[in-house]
């Protein structure tokens, strides 16, 4: 079995992520973090999932594509007449 390292930075980023989330739904911020924890744990039993990190061109650092859709959401526009569609 393989062994997961978050670097400082990704631990970071993630952090910012779910605070800028939780501004909007709390529940879809720890539903990320969740989400993240959970693909790495996955990459322990299943280290080659993730993509080479195209940088490093090394097959000891993978990453893995941004996780589904957390929570559902909708882009609301507007005509000039206010009309909402």
């Amino acid at each position: 079995m393989s062994i997961v390292k978050w670097t400082k930075t990704a631990l970071d980023d993630l952090d910012g992520i779910k605070e800028y989330i939780a501004r909007d739904s709390v529940h879809c911020a720890e539903k990320l973090e969740d989400d993240a924890f959970a693909a790495a744990d996955n990459l322990e039993l299943f280290p080659e999932k993730g993509r080479i990190v195209p940088e490093r061109n090394d097959p000891d650092f993978r990453e893995l594509n941004p996780v589904p859709p957390l929570c559902p959401f909708a882009q609301v526009s507007a005509t000039q007449d206010n009309q909402v569609w």
